[in-house]
């Protein structure tokens, strides 16, 4: 946790607070991670987060701690490293216009977000994956519109959206950092400050209340919850709960991420057969029919991993992440703090590219961004880099029919006298 802690206190320094920089892929893996194995540690230890039958197996394999946890250790350090040596994002002040009630941005808005939520409930599977760009087009649609209300209109949709994809809360929930940065993006010099650290307290309470109805509803707790609202009333009862730790450190994944990563760490240590050697990384060039035309389909992370080390489990369908850090290593085992370098370099490099997109308000470019900050939670959770990518391809063949439609909303948005100058409308590409 102290480690955590320095690390990211020395990168807020180092970027003077400027929350643009602050989002960028490298930091959010060291303090996302960071603090998961941290607070995963100490629910892992002193609460019901997992069976007894779950810690007598860690306890029972994970003989080399030291090891275990120096080669994870050096994995932060290389990405902490690669936030150093990012360059500083310039910001620049957009002028947004003066705000709007646009009808037709509003209509469109709401078909978006309709759409959205409506896929969240009843679609499962590849089809789920529109729910990302639907997602990204609203909110770049509405703060390029600069509409009046904006930020209760995002709020509200990130509610319902929670409300009506309990099962994949994290779809939910990635969505807020997506917002900070579009915003971020055109405003000169955020930084993070007392004020702002207040003013989110809110925010953070109702992203815990919105997890906690989401778990509820996912049958956490024996509520059997008809809907969203009566999931919400049960969340008082619920802390009040003698298991409520042991929930807490399952709705956040925080005892799960612990053992997973430290667990395969350590079975790569102590068998290095087990290394993939960069395998599950070639797999996003065999994707779909490519591989089966080819006839070599290499096996993705959450294979991999749950095959070898939970077959039974792997057997019925089931599958564990084991984060970005946990990929690396399972693929090149002591190499793996090189390899995570150079990789979230270039991640880093995307993200400041994607910057300078919003800021020149490039819609298709803009929603892409949107899309790829969200897809960096995902593969830092552990998702697995080809199936990031895979949704990445996808998303990008939704963006080249849903952008159009954004353009439409805001060329109309500018036609108005207000808009006409030029001074905005030649930003709406």
């Amino acid at each position: 946790f102290f480690l955590t802690l320095s690390l990211v206190s020395l990168i807020c320094f180092y970027f003077q607070f400027r929350l643009i920089n602050l989002l960028q892929p490298s930091v959010i893996a060291v303090a996302y991670l960071g603090l998961s194995m941290s607070f995963g540690a100490w629910f892992f230890q002193t609460s019901n987060a997992l069976s007894y039958d779950w810690l007598n197996l860690f306890y029972s394999n994970v003989r080399d701690l030291r090891a275990t946890f120096t080669l994870i250790a050096t994995c932060f350090f290389a990405i902490f490293a690669v936030s150093l040596m990012s360059s500083k994002i310039p910001n620049i002040s957009i002028s947004q216009g003066p705000p709007s009630y646009s009808l037709l941005v509003l209509f469109t808005a709401a078909v978006i977000a309709l759409g959205a939520i409506g896929i969240g409930r009843i679609a499962e599977g590849s089809f789920s994956i529109l729910k990302i760009s639907l997602t990204s087009t609203f909110v770049c649609l509405i703060i390029f519109s600069n509409i009046r209300f904006r930020w209760a209109l995002l709020g509200l949709f990130v509610v319902l959206l929670a409300a009506f994809s309990f099962e994949s809360k994290r779809e939910a929930i990635f969505v807020l950092p997506c917002i900070v940065v579009v915003w971020c993006a055109t405003r000169t010099y955020v930084r993070v400050s007392v004020k702002q650290i207040l003013l989110m307290v809110p925010v953070l309470i109702l992203v815990v209340i919105l997890i906690l109805a989401m778990s509820i509803l996912r049958g956490y707790g024996g509520y059997n919850a008809s809907g969203f609202l009566d999931a919400i009333q049960s969340v008082p009862d619920y802390i009040k709960q003698d298991f409520f730790l042991g929930s807490i450190g399952n709705n956040f994944e925080l005892a799960s991420t612990f053992f997973h990563l430290t667990y395969s760490t350590n079975a790569v240590l102590e068998n290095p057969s087990l290394a993939t050697n960069g395998e599950t990384y070639l797999r996003v060039f065999f994707l779909g029919p490519i591989g089966d035309v080819l006839g070599y389909k290499p096996v993705s992370i959450l294979q991999s991993y749950t095959e070898a080390m939970f077959p039974r489990f792997r057997a019925v369908g089931g599958s564990y992440p084991i984060t970005s850090i946990g990929e690396a290593i399972w693929n090149f085992s002591y190499f793996a703090p090189v390899f995570l370098f150079f990789f979230y370099f270039t991640l880093d490099k995307i993200y400041a590219r994607g910057i300078t997109l919003v800021q020149r308000k490039r819609v298709f470019g803009t929603i892409i961004f949107i899309v790829f900050v969200e897809l960096t939670f995902f593969y830092t959770r552990g998702s697995g880099v080809d199936l990031v990518f895979a949704y990445f391809l996808a998303s990008f063949g939704a963006t080249l029919v849903l952008a159009p439609i954004v353009k439409v909303a805001l060329t109309k948005l500018t036609q108005n006298p207000q808009f006409n100058s030029g001074r905005y409308g030649s930003f709406y590409r």
